[in-house]
């Protein structure tokens, strides 16, 4: 049992952590997402997508949110150019702060109807988490 808690103690130690945290890096990346969803350019998104990007929505049953997660680069890639096409009404994308990082935020009037936030590692997105179910969304503040 010693020899398991030892091991475990080198390997927290040794770990490296998973995802970018730096806040500039996370900005410009959320950035360069937005400006390349918005002009509907599939080759600007792809730069900034990692190869095994990983799309995760939760519509909660509301929204028509895919129900699976979307999986590699080109897919991913399509379906946010698709999904920043239809925004409701033309509803306005920008980034704001959503759990403590840069993230998109997609609002109707003053209720926000998306929000996106980015998981980034060594510079590119790997994981993209889309909230559009209207009951998770009332912590959004604008």
């Amino acid at each position: 049992m010693r020899q398991i808690a030892l091991r475990a103690g080198k390997a927290v130690e040794t770990r490296h952590r998973r995802y970018d945290t730096d806040q500039a890096t996370r900005r410009q990346a959320t950035e360069r997402f937005l400006a390349a969803c918005l002009g509907g350019d599939l080759n600007a998104l792809m730069e900034v997508l990692a190869p095994d990007v990983t799309m995760v929505s939760d519509g909660g049953g509301f929204t028509g949110a895919p129900r699976t997660a979307i999986h590699g680069r080109e897919r991913v890639a399509r379906a946010a150019v698709i999904l920043s096409a239809h925004r409701p009404y033309g509803s306005p994308a920008q980034i704001f702060q959503v759990n403590d990082g840069p993230g998109i935020v997609i609002h109707s009037g003053r209720a926000p109807v998306l929000a996106a936030t980015f998981h980034l590692a060594k510079g590119k997105i790997e994981v993209i988490h889309v909230v559009s179910n209207p009951e998770k969304l009332t912590g959004v503040v604008l």
